[in-house]
This record gives structure tokens, sequence and C-alpha cells, in this order.
């Protein structure tokens, strides 16, 4: 021990020093993540219950709150930080050894000695590493937007039915209101003897039936409102206001324009076009791996009363186990193949989808129309001429409920033709990755 640190005490300051530089070389940890994680957090305000719902205010506390994209969103900040821990060298190794038996020199006694290595690997590797982890970290990112998007459908789906489920209970309403206005005519009716009790009757087994379908729906908005709140990562127990009446025109799409776009636009297929690149860097640094890696380094030994002398040094891997070398590129060959196969795949499914997808939304436009501009004001037209007719005692009143049921069927199916076409939209502007013009 005495001898140990006798020899210590004479280590030279060079040495000391490069001990000194080697350990400043560790890095201190970096908060960098931790600061973008709690930006992110802040973002996420509080939900704003106004007098009526906005699909933009959902969407964009959607974008902030939703734990599934709040997760990726993390991912691709981990997935990110790789791309510099792979650009740099590796760590320099630091050795020291120390004789038991000096070596005599004619300068004196070798007692130990330090050295010093950095390993280069060959040219073009670490580039092509931090391409890989690049690549890596944008398919990251592609998965984030597709999961936005995705999200985003979900959430519009859900807030066309909570509009269509209001326009469906003021529908109902409406012919509540209708029903007992004819109830009170009908029962003046009634006490005079023009009607039979039978009539009176069935006119009130209908008004029951139209409340009863009112209140199913009612009590069906907070399983609606509570599956939007939970799409969006709001944890309050609310019931959610009406949305805000929409007077978009919804205009009918061609397949063949939109059929261009989606190759350039679709989130999927760029995920994949990223996955095929990084790939391709993969089979580039297969091939490198046949050539070696170049380490060089330095000793510095400790004479004993003389002159410490250096020893500069170079040293290469030997990849010689080829049969596991040409494996690997082979593999990394065969990747990148059915990545292009996957993408071929995808395009052609995403096609399909495209191509229905605008079929059930034109068709939703084409009957909505029917409905809105022919079929409706035709059966308004025959509840009023029957109403009429029945004040005059020249229509029986099951012609006038029949009517009425007519009337209220067609009511509700332009706006379930409205619903579907609105959540076809959705789902196209998905499949688009854009908005559609």
């Amino acid at each position: 021990m005495k001898l140990l640190l006798y020899s210590y005490k004479r280590v030279p300051i060079q040495i000391l020093i490069l001990f000194f530089l080697v350990y400043c070389y560790i890095p201190v940890f970096s908060e960098e993540v931790k600061v973008i994680a709690s930006e992110k957090q802040s973002k996420a305000a509080n939900f704003n219950h106004g007098a009526e719902l906005n699909l933009p205010d959902l969407l964009i506390y959607a974008q902030d709150n939703n734990p599934a994209l709040k997760s990726l969103y993390f991912k691709w900040l981990s997935a990110k930080e790789t791309i510099s821990q792979v650009s740099y060298l590796p760590d320099p190794r630091l050795s020291y050894s120390y004789f038991i038996e000096p070596i005599q020199t004619k300068t004196g006694p070798q007692e130990q000695k330090v050295g010093l290595s950095q390993t280069f690997p060959w040219f073009g590797k670490l580039s092509l590493k931090e391409k890989i982890a690049s690549s890596g970290a944008e398919s990251v990112y592609q998965d984030y937007i597709i999961m936005q998007f995705g999200i985003i459908e979900e959430i519009r789906s859900k807030f066309y039915e909570y509009s269509f489920l209001h326009d469906a209970i003021t529908i109902n309403q409406e012919h509540i209101d209708l029903l007992k206005m004819i109830e009170s005519t009908a029962t003046t009716k009634f006490t005079t003897g023009y009607i039979s009790q039978n009539d009176l009757l069935q006119i009130q087994i209908e008004l029951e039936r139209i409340e009863d379908q009112k209140q199913e729906l009612e009590n069906l908005r907070p399983a609606i409102s509570a599956n939007i709140l939970s799409d969006i990562g709001y944890n309050q127990a609310v019931i959610l206001p009406w949305p805000t009446t929409s007077h978009m025109e919804l205009q009918k799409l061609d397949f063949e324009q939109l059929k261009v776009s989606l190759p350039k636009e679709n989130p999927t297929l760029e995920k994949i076009s990223i996955l095929e690149e990084k790939e391709s860097y993969a089979v580039e640094l297969a091939q490198k791996n046949f050539m070696p890696d170049i380490t060089l380094g330095v000793d510095v030994i400790d004479v004993d009363g003389g002159q410490d002398p250096a020893v500069a040094m170079v040293s290469i891997n030997l990849p010689v186990w080829r049969n596991k070398l040409h494996a690997s590129k082979r593999e990394a060959v065969n990747r990148y193949e059915s990545i292009g196969q996957i993408m071929e795949d995808t395009e052609s499914k995403l096609s399909v989808k495209l191509e229905l997808a605008v079929y059930y939304y034109n068709d939703s436009i084409r009957k909505m129309n029917l409905y809105k501009n022919s079929i409706i004001p035709k059966a308004q037209q025959g509840v009023d001429i029957s109403f009429k007719s029945f004040e005059t005692g020249k229509t029986s009143f099951s012609d006038l409920l029949d009517a009425e049921r007519t009337l209220l069927e067609f009511q509700l199916s332009e706006k379930q033709q409205k619903t579907n076409a609105l959540k076809k939209l959705a789902e196209i502007e998905r499949l688009l990755g854009t908005q559609v013009k």
C-alpha cells in the first residue's frame, strides 16, 4: 500500500491533467425533454362549456389532452433524442497499467503507464446511423399524425351524431306540438259527436308514442356526451351543451380528382415512404460494416528519474466473419423489399376505401337533397291538406295520422342522411390527410 501511495505521488502532472480532461468530457444530463414535456402539458386549457358546443373547440382540446395522443407525442420526443446519441463517436477509452515488476531501462525503471484511445467508425457509418435514427423519429411522428387524424374523425363523427340527436329531439317535439293541436281539435269534435272515442284514443296513443320516442332520445344524451368527453380527454362528469347549428353546404366530390392527392397527402403512405428510406440507409450501413473501424491512441509511460516517453498507437478491428456480415446485409435488403410491397398494397387498399367513402358521401347528399327539396315539402303539404280536410270532416283521422307519421319519418331521414354525409366527409379527409376544399 505504501508503494502504491508513493507511486501515486510521483505521477506526472500531464497524467493528472489527462484524468481531469476525461472527467470533464462526461456530459451533464440535459433537461430538454422535461422542459418540452412541461410546456406541452401546460398548453391544456380548461374546456369552455358555453351556451353552444363548437367542433373546433373539441378538436383543439383533444389535441392537447387526449391520453393516447399525448403518449405518442412523448414517444416521438423520445425517438428524436436517439438522433444525437448515434451521431457521436464512441466513448474514448482510458487505460492505466502498473508494473508489478518495474522494467529497467537506461534512463530508469518504468513503473506505470496511462493510455487514451479513440475509435473512429469507417467513413459514412455515423452519418448513416444518424439518418436511420432520424427516419425512425420521423416515422413515429407520422404515427402521431395518423392517430391525430383518426381521433379527429372519431370526434367529428360523434359530434355529428350528437347534433343529429338534437335535431331528432327537436323534430319529435314539433310533432308532439302538432299532435296536441290535433288532439285539441279532435276533443272538440268528440264533444260535438263528429268523431268517435276510438279516434280520440288513437290520437292520444300516437301522442304518447312520440313522447316516449323523444324521452328515449333525451336519455341517450348523457351517454353520447360522455363518449365525446372521453375522446377529448376531459375527465369531469358533465353533459355537453347542444352543438351549434351547421349551415355548411355539402357539395358532391369527384373521386378521380381526390385520388390524385392520395399518395401525396396520406400520412400512412408518408410513413411507409419514410420507412422505405430508413431501410435503404440500413442496406448501405450493412455494406459499410464489411469495412474495419480505426482506433487511434497514445500511451504515456512513467519512467522514474527519466523523461516519460509517449507511444502512438493505431489498430483496426478485423471483420473476418463474412457469413455473419452477408446475413446482416441480406436481412436489410429483405426488409427494404418488404416495405416496397407494403407500400403498393396499402396504396391500393386506401384507394378502394376512398372510392367507397366518396360513393357513400355522394349518395347521402343525393338522398338528403331529395328529402329536403322534394319529398318533405310534399309530405308537409299532405299533412296540411289532411288537417284541413279533417277539420271539415272530409278526411278520416287515420289518414291524418298516416300523413303525420310519414312527415316525421322523412324529416328524420333527411337529418340522418346529412349526418351520414358529414361522417363520410370526415373519413375522406382522414384518408386524404388534408381538408377537402
